[in-house]
């Protein structure tokens, strides 16, 4: 697990290399399930599920590789290292997707 950029998030965030993502991945399907679930119980919108109850196990998980909980589980779709490009020679934030060739911020060709 490394420390990196994320753009949605505008802040740094545990980014997960592939062996942890292998870990992470299910989770979020369980949650998915859990929230769907929650849903149709309750009959409530997405906007009133309460995201950690239905993503409990991903916390739990995230706590163990990252070192804490600090993360909206929704947001953890997009903190896959490998859904980003290289980090970027000037600013070294990482490129948006593993294709880009210039970053947004400087903007710095690659």
């Amino acid at each position: 697990m490394a420390t990196v950029y994320c753009w949605k998030c505008d802040r740094d965030v545990a980014m997960f290399d592939e062996r942890e993502w292998l870990r992470i991945r299910p989770l979020l399907d369980t949650g998915i399930r859990a929230v769907k679930d929650y849903r149709a119980e309750h009959g409530v919108p997405l906007a009133e599920v309460p995201m950690r109850g239905p993503y409990a196990e991903l916390l739990a998980e995230h706590v163990r590789i990252a070192g804490h909980a600090n993360v909206r589980p929704e947001d953890v779709w997009h903190h896959r290292r490998a859904d980003h490009g290289p980090p970027c020679r000037r600013c070294g934030k990482p490129l948006r997707t593993p294709g880009a060739t210039r970053c947004v911020l400087c903007p710095c060709v690659h």
